[in-house]
């Protein structure tokens, strides 16, 4: 046989080959053949295991895939006799199934290679299995080499041997399979491999080498050496499997363990059954200042020890979050470490299945410097609340303490003019008019000051307002303003809301106030529409009146601010500055734009729910 350029198949007799190539494919990954009707006529241990792997002593062998679980076979049966008929001038076609196991997520794709028609495959002859059996064997994802330990040559080998080995299939039958681009550089190395394999037998020989990917670039490649009799002599099999894919997935592993190992945070994989950890990251050690192994030493139980934990509390917690998988829990807690100090840390567990059992995934953050900052805000915010409390104390006080001799000045000064007024000169009657006028202006910016610093007082007491109420009630205010100008109102029905009633009266009368105080030549018209934006409303008051030039639309909501003199317009400017604390303090937002005809169209928005309180 020294040299013979034929394949082992074809020079042997059908039985013996057929039970040969049947143990040759026994030692690839997972092969397995359907017939024509969707039933199983063939698996390897390997496909036996990866399709039914709770029925070990069953033959799969006119089983259909559905009968072993795996869901959507309806969609399939029929999907290798789909397939075949598809094929013609003896080329073979492939197809891609997707199938999911019943009560599993996910699902697996699986490579469907046509290899020949048949009506029944409890009807071919031995021959045709043989051949069924070569056909697999070349669509093997492992490279398969048969080797004739007699005169050291290749007997057969499937197809993607001969890729790996980057030689034809002519050049390697009958090929000696040592020397360059092999794994043995001589005869010798392999004799001693063969000696070894026939002293072990049944037992195989592994080695990892640097070989080729089936697509022709370098790669690891592990080799599975067995040895079997066939006939009167023995046979060796190899198997060469690319290893590229485990070597990415062992490096994605090493970068994944080396990212959790530099993490900050804590990491502990804990086993809810023995209640002990599985592993732990040196963040976990670095909470408690000790080294990772010295915490997997001391163990879950010593950690429970030092929080107070009760262990059957926290069984009873692990249980809960398998049942609610993939559900997580949080909780707070101090923790002291080796060094005396306490820090507080946040723990998130979440119930991992791993396998065929369950684990208990535990991420703990230090957040002793997250809490000291909230701690320092709360303060703060107490010193913030007490300080606009004393703010408007001292508001009130300053307004009634002024008040009253303003009151005097303007009322001695009125009482000047009306005893003295005949005595006095042009100008003295003049100075005493800017005595009056200076006293009421003064009492005017006290009660707006007064009025301003009261604004959105009441929004802690939020309760469900309907802003057509509101309006209603800040139309009666203004009741004489709307006859006096013979404005008109136009208004859409508006939302409810979580609000303060009095602040919502108070920004309807200043808006719709505004827009009869700026009213042009023609008649006031104030329109109220109302545009759901999802999570909150916009309520919008439009007029028709001078309108504000854009350059001014942030200024008039600062307190205080005019864009007109006094004797032309009244007020203290501070109406639209109350409108826009009352609206934030409920957590909207309010702006201004010109209207493309004439007018102004304020905007305000308003949550659905209620804003938190602030003060």
């Amino acid at each position: 046989m020294e040299g013979a350029a034929e394949p082992y198949h074809s020079l042997a007799t059908t039985a013996n080959a057929l039970m040969n190539f049947k143990r040759v494919l026994e030692l690839s990954s997972e092969v397995w053949l359907c017939a024509a009707d969707g039933k199983i006529s063939f698996a390897n241990c390997a496909a036996h295991e990866f399709l039914a792997p709770a029925m070990p002593q069953v033959s799969l062998v006119g089983v259909a895939l559905s009968d072993v679980g795996w869901g959507g076979i309806d969609l399939h049966t029929d999907a290798p006799q789909r397939v075949i008929t598809r094929c013609h001038d003896g080329k073979t076609l492939e197809t891609e199934l997707r199938l999911a196991r019943d009560g599993a997520s996910g699902e697996v794709a699986i490579r469907v290679v046509a290899l020949g028609q048949s009506s029944d495959a409890g009807h071919l002859s031995p021959a045709q299995r043989l051949d069924r059996l070569l056909k697999a064997l070349d669509f093997c994802p492992d490279g398969m080499l048969l080797i004739r330990p007699s005169n050291w040559t290749v007997l057969d080998a499937n197809d993607v041997a001969c890729r790996m080995l980057r030689l034809r299939r002519e050049k390697l039958l009958g090929a000696h399979p040592y020397g360059p681009y092999w794994e043995y550089a001589n005869r010798e190395a392999m004799e001693n491999d063969f000696i070894k394999l026939m002293g072990q037998y049944p037992q195989p020989m592994m080695a990892e080498v640097e070989g080729f990917h089936r697509e022709g670039y370098r790669c690891p490649v592990e080799l599975t050496k067995h040895v079997f009799p066939m006939g009167d002599e023995w046979i060796i099999a190899v198997t060469m499997r690319d290893l590229s894919e485990r070597v990415i997935a062992r490096q994605q592993l090493d970068l994944m363990r080396l990212v959790v190992n530099e993490a900050a945070d804590g990491v502990y994989v804990i086993d809810p059954e023995k209640f002990e950890y599985v592993d732990v990251n040196e963040g976990a050690g670095k909470l408690y200042g000790i080294s990772r192994e010295a915490l997997l030493a001391r163990g879950l139980r010593w950690v429970m020890n030092e929080a107070n934990a009760n262990e059957e509390d926290l069984r009873e917690r692990y249980a809960e979050l398998i049942r609610t998988h993939p559900a997580s829990f949080t909780t707070e807690r101090p923790l002291r470490r080796d060094d005396g100090t306490v820090i507080v840390i946040e723990s998130t567990r979440r119930a991992v299945r791993l396998h065929d059992r369950w684990v208990i995934a535990s991420v703990a953050r230090d957040i002793s410097g997250r809490k000291a900052a909230e701690e320092e805000i709360k303060r703060r915010m107490a010193e913030l609340a007490r300080s606009n409390e004393d703010l408007e104390q001292f508001a009130y006080v300053t307004s009634h303490d002024l008040t009253e001799p303003l009151r005097m000045m303007a009322s001695y000064a009125q009482l000047l003019k009306r005893r003295y007024g005949s005595q006095l000169d042009e100008s003295g009657r003049e100075f005493i008019e800017f005595i009056i006028g200076g006293a009421q202006r003064m009492r005017l910016l006290i009660d707006a000051l007064l009025q301003y610093s009261r604004a959105g007082r009441a929004i802690t007491q939020i309760q469900s307002v309907a802003l057509d109420d509101a309006l209603d009630d800040a139309l009666a205010n203004l009741a004489k303003a709307l006859s006096d100008s013979q404005a008109k109102v136009i208004r859409e029905s508006l939302p409810s809301v979580a609000a303060d009633p009095v602040g919502m009266m108070q920004v309807f009368q200043n808006l719709v106030g505004n827009a009869l105080k700026f009213r042009g030549d023609t008649s006031p018209e104030v329109r109220i529409t109302t545009q759901d934006l999802g999570s909150h409303w916009q309520i919008s008051v439009a007029d028709n009146g001078i309108g504000i030039a854009p350059e001014y639309f942030d200024r008039v909501f600062a307190a205080f601010q005019r864009l007109h003199p006094r004797n032309r317009y009244e007020g203290a400017g501070i109406g639209l500055s109350i409108c826009k604390k009352i609206v934030e303090r409920h957590g909207g937002h309010i702006w201004v734009e010109a209207l493309a005809s004439s007018g102004t169209a304020f905007h305000f928005t308003l949550p659905k729910q209620p804003a938190a309180a602030t003060r």
